[in-house]
């Protein structure tokens, strides 16, 4: 197991930062918060809704990916309320990702509408990279349309303008929320 990534769990659970829990047979992706880190696992808030949960544990791959690092493990266990996400026997693969919170240091995705041209839209970043961004969406939205194009683009905290570029869709993840909600992560690609 790697100290790097050790360290960036220790990190995402003093934040409050939300890592993304996902099972292969499952076809949605769960926010989690680490708990607490134990010598052998991480204790993992369990927000697999109920009437989801038969779908997830009959995955053979479990992935907890925490921006920078992706782990991988074939077997998970958990009490009901807990998951516990093993540290031994596990792939551990890099990310150029940066997970970010809503809070204080929150970073904003700030664009018009391109099918009105007039509508300025907000959207909280949850995860950036050189060559990528994951903002939050809604599943009735049709805004996000794989391969739209959104011309410009500003990435901004409170104090300043981070980035602006043109973005283009991607892909929509189905998330389950902290809080149970359903929702979609659309992530987009920085065009040159």
């Amino acid at each position: 197991m790697s100290n790097n990534f050790l360290l960036l769990a220790k990190k995402i659970a003093k934040d409050r930062l939300s890592p993304l829990l996902s099972g292969n047979s499952s076809d949605k992706s769960y926010r989690t918060l680490i708990l607490d880190i134990k010598e052998k696992y991480l204790v993992l808030q369990n927000s697999v809704r109920f009437e989801e949960i038969s779908a997830f544990t009959s995955s053979n791959l479990f992935t907890l990916d925490l921006g920078q690092y992706i782990a991988k493990a074939k077997i998970i266990s958990g009490d009901g309320i807990h998951i516990f996400f093993p540290l031994f026997d596990i792939e551990i693969a890099q990310s150029d990702l940066v997970l970010h919170n809503n809070g204080k240091d929150s970073l904003e995705c700030t664009f018009t509408n391109p099918f009105d041209g007039v509508t300025t839209l907000k959207k909280p970043v949850l995860a950036i990279s050189e060559t990528k961004v994951c903002i939050k969406g809604y599943r009735a939205s049709k805004l996000f349309q794989e391969n739209l194009l959104i011309p410009e683009v500003k990435i901004e905290n409170k104090d300043s303008i981070i980035k602006i570029g043109q973005l283009q869709v991607k892909t929509k993840h189905q998330v389950v929320g902290l809080k149970g909600h359903l929702r979609e992560e659309i992530w987009l690609e920085w065009l040159k």
